[in-house]
């Protein structure tokens, strides 16, 4: 990438917190930098007027052809929580149109990143630790990830695992309780048959034994860089 951080173009990761993690970036970041958030529905982010100036949002799916406005756009593009959307287990065509959506004309190559769990957790009933399997074999690509971006054209490819430290993991817990309410009401009930009601009376029972039980996700990240044109 060039070293000069005013020439930067960051992509928001897709589908996850997207003006969460813009708004820190432009924290770090000159007011030149211009950062774009990407995704399907921006119903939940703060109104534009609220945000840091250098900060837009542009509706695409990334699981789409990109538009050629978007085409060697980006020198930089974050992909976050998508263990929740390719439900195929298939990453391989968000790789090629995210690899499309990267800049050619960088000195280094343009970088991709993704950070999601990883299929396998810890579950702590009593504070007694003991491993399990994340439900179904939609996570398991993301334990391929780093030879899945080799696969695809990305050079020096990097990985970092790492897992929350025990004493938020409460915490965590919580966080995906919400997340599951809403994935209940939003996803669940949409398809029908009760998913939803079933799904929010298990997040009711774990509710109560909140003091007790929690578990800690391993948080993958896998970075890949375009090669330089």
């Amino acid at each position: 990438m060039d070293s000069n951080p005013n020439s930067y173009m960051l992509s928001r990761g897709f589908a996850a917190n997207t003006s969460i993690w813009l708004i820190e970036l432009a924290r770090n970041l000159p007011p030149s930098a211009q950062l774009d958030g990407l995704d399907i529905n921006f119903g939940q982010c703060p109104p534009k007027e609220w945000l840091p100036s250098n900060i837009s949002w542009v509706t695409h799916d990334v699981l789409s052809e990109p538009p050629s406005e978007l085409l060697e756009k980006y020198d930089i593009i974050h992909v976050q929580l998508f263990i929740t959307i390719l439900r195929d287990g298939n990453p391989v065509p968000m790789l090629r149109n995210l690899m499309k959506m990267l800049s050619e004309f960088t000195i280094n190559g343009s970088c991709m990143e993704q950070k999601d769990p990883d299929g396998n957790y810890l579950i702590n009933n009593n504070w007694q630790s003991q491993e399990a399997i994340y439900p179904g074999e939609n996570g398991t690509w993301i334990t391929r990830l780093p030879e899945t971006f080799k696969e695809n054209g990305f050079e020096n490819v990097v990985v970092d695992r790492h897992k929350f430290s025990q004493e938020i993991v409460t915490l965590l817990l919580d966080t995906w309780m919400m997340a599951s309410q809403e994935i209940s009401v939003n996803v669940l009930d949409r398809l029908g048959g009760g998913q939803g009601d079933v799904a929010r009376g298990l997040i009711e029972e774990v509710g109560k034994n909140r003091q007790n039980t929690a578990f800690n996700l391993q948080r993958v990240i896998t970075i890949g860089q375009k090669p330089a044109a």
